[in-house]
Formats: C-alpha cells, structure tokens, sequence
C-alpha cells in the first residue's frame, strides 16, 4: 500500500514540475515576444527614432559640408561634401545625388542602399558639419576690421549689428545707414536683399531695425560713397574687401578679382558669381554665373562684365575630398 500511494505522489511531482517548467517557458516565450514587440527595447525603434531628428528641411545645395557616420560601424563621422554636380560620394555606396532632397531624406536612401548588401540593419546619421553650438555662419564683408566667417551660436539669436560687432566693428570710412543683408535660397542664389540702417540701431536703440541672420547670410558694410560707388569682393580671393568701382564702367568682374589678390588655392574659377546691387533689376535676373578662369587662361573677354555700384561678387571654394 505504501508502494501504490508513492507512485501517485512521486507522478503528482513529476507532472507538477514538468508543469512549472512549461508555464515558466511559456512565460519566457512570452517575454520576449514583448521584448521584441515594445518599441525602443532592443534598439530598433530607438534608432529609427535617431534618423527621424535629421534635418528635414533645409535643402542640399553644392558645397554643403557633411558629416556622415552609420550607429552599427561605432566609428568616427566621415566628412563629406556636395560637389559642383550635386553629388556625394560615400564608401560601399559610391556616389547619390543629393540635389532637391534633405539630410533627413539622404540618409534613409543611403540606408536602403546599405541594407541590400552590407548591412542587415544601418542607422544612418547626416548632419551639416556645425560646431554642436552653432547653427552654422554668416559671412561679414566690406568696411569692417575683419571680414570673414561668423559662426550663429545655438543659445542666442545673432542680429545684423551684433555680427558686425563680431567682426571687429565698422572702419572708419564705412557707411552705417546703408549695411546690405544678402539672404540666399536653397540653391545658393540670392533670395532677398534687405537695406539696414545699423547707425540708427546702435545709436538711437532702435532694436525694431535689427534683423536676425540666417545660415549662410552675407552682410556687407559699405564705404561712404566715392565716385563711381563701391563694390565688394568676397569668399575665395586672397584679400576680401571693398572696391571702388570708376565712373566710366571700366572695372570688369575678373579686374575686381585681380585687385583683390586674385583667386585663393581652391577658389572655383569657372562659377564666379556677379550679384547685382541695382534693386530695379528682377530678383530672378540679378545674379549671373561667369567663367573667370576661361577669361584669364583663354582671353574670353566678351564673358566679363562690367561691375556696377553696390555689385557683391561671390568666389565659393572648391572643397576637396580626402
């Protein structure tokens, strides 16, 4: 009897371990289907999330720095650059065209490219090559102490005077009362032109005046007028500045670019830009894009045009890929 009632007993323990075990590999079944079904737990969602925080607006335009790095290699951002076909070149993908599209935009194409054949998943990160503490620079050009590139800090909004004051301060033949804020649009063109009376901001306080920069703005502060007028030179030349500009349109755009030192070593010499000054001339018409290397090396003088009052012209550089 003894034996009869331990063999119940010792099955009842059986079963009921069996049972334990089975309700606990069910429990862990069903665990991690919760750990793959719950968003950000293993990575995938969290990642994803990272790309969706890219830029999603600002349209690539050719010269735009970039940093390029994919989350899963754990490596350091790759530079990167747009060049004058509006492409990008990248290891294991080759080369995207990145024109009319948005970092944001860029970066899933580049991942779809990277998951066909190298990678089973590839989180893609696109920035513009910003210090973390700016939201990129605002060129300061004419009648200032020093004219060049300003970063705009992240924390604080930066005014046409204040980057003004960036730059050292206005010299003493500039002409306050009529600074020119360039705005350019996606494509690098100029959009808007704005005339600002910085004298009557900073002496009369009258903030209302001062206008907020943008990435990639141009501000140029002009000499008092001379005979003839002004005009300015300014990116990728050795000696950026203000020119006098003689009254019997002599002064041609590759002329400008001589006095002031002539192109820098990666100056792009076949994409010159003339911006005119004349207000009265359609927005659409003022810029004009000339070949200054195919003047100088190949005499094609019927290609350089007179420089007027107020003109800006552009050098943008050739950036190199390494």
């Amino acid at each position: 009897m003894i034996f009869k009632r331990a063999i119940p007993v010792t099955i009842f323990r059986a079963v009921g371990l069996w049972a334990i075990a089975l309700c606990g590999f069910g429990i862990s079944l069903q665990s991690a289907d919760s750990v793959v079904a719950e968003p950000g737990i293993n990575g995938r969602s969290s990642e994803n999330s990272r790309m969706e925080l890219l830029d999603d607006e600002r349209i690539l335009r050719v010269g735009d720095r970039l940093l390029f790095r994919v989350l899963e290699e754990r490596e350091q951002a790759l530079p990167i650059f747009v060049n004058d076909q509006g492409q990008i070149n990248l290891p294991l993908v080759g080369q995207l065209d990145a024109r009319g599209k948005t970092c944001r935009a860029l970066a899933y194409e580049i991942k779809s490219s990277l998951e066909k054949t190298y990678f089973y998943r590839a989180t893609v990160i696109l920035d513009f090559q910003y210090s973390e503490n700016t939201r990129g620079q605002v060129n300061v050009a004419g009648a200032v102490r020093n004219q060049r590139a300003y970063p705009i800090p992240n924390d604080r909004i930066l005014t046409v005077s204040g980057a003004i004051i960036s730059a050292g301060g206005m010299t003493a033949e500039a002409d306050p009362r009529r600074v020119v804020l360039v705005r350019r649009n996606q494509e690098g063109e100029e959009q808007r032109r704005f005339e600002i009376n910085v004298q009557e901001v900073l002496d009369a306080g009258n903030l209302e005046a001062d206008m907020p920069v943008q990435a990639d703005d141009l501000i140029v502060v002009p000499r008092r007028t001379e005979a003839g007028g002004t005009a300015y030179v300014v990116g990728a030349v050795n000696s950026p500045g203000v020119i006098n500009v003689p009254a019997d349109g002599s002064l041609t755009v590759s002329g400008a670019i001589l006095q002031r030192g002539g192109f820098s070593r990666f100056a792009r010499q076949r994409t010159v830009k003339l911006i005119r000054g004349d207000s009265s001339v359609p927005i659409e018409e003022r810029t004009r894009t000339i070949n200054v290397e195919a003047i100088l090396e190949r005499g094609a003088r019927e290609n350089d045009i007179a420089v007027e009052p107020d003109d800006i012209i552009r050098v943008e550089e050739r950036l190199i890929a390494f």
